[in-house]
């Protein structure tokens, strides 16, 4: 099945949750148009892929001055279950990591620089733009 397809079919599962009925477009337009403005709205709200997250983490460490062993013993802290040697591998983009796992990583690099003046924010899986 292509992505296309794929995320068509979750704009419909979604528009059904919603409450809203698909919507049917205007005639001459084809089902693949009728479905875009649904498809963008979903591939703006899909989680950041794991290297590009990585990046941005290890961006910011570099641009904070956070360590790797700060960073790690913050996880640990809020609750990940990575060793050291994971967390680096993944900075590498070496090492991938579920969802969760990335989000207590930026999450605590966020927490460690909350008080610098302007800091470098480590990006999570998702974005809350409306």
């Amino acid at each position: 099945m292509s992505r296309t397809t794929v995320l068509a079919h979750l704009a419909a599962f979604l528009s059904r949750i919603r409450g809203r009925p698909p919507s049917t477009g205007t005639p001459g337009t084809t089902a693949r148009s009728r479905q875009l403005p649904a498809v963008d709205e979903l591939m703006r709200r899909l989680p950041m892929d794991a290297h590009v997250q990585a990046r941005g983490l290890s961006d910011a460490m570099q641009s904070t001055g956070v360590t790797l062993d700060q960073l790690w013993a913050s996880s640990f802290g809020l609750g990940g279950n990575l060793s050291r040697f994971e967390v680096e591998g993944y900075l590498h983009a070496v090492v991938p990591l579920p969802l969760l796992e990335r989000d207590v990583l930026a999450h605590a690099h966020n927490e460690l620089t909350e008080d610098l003046p302007d800091p470098a924010r480590a990006p999570y899986s998702w974005t809350l733009d409306p």
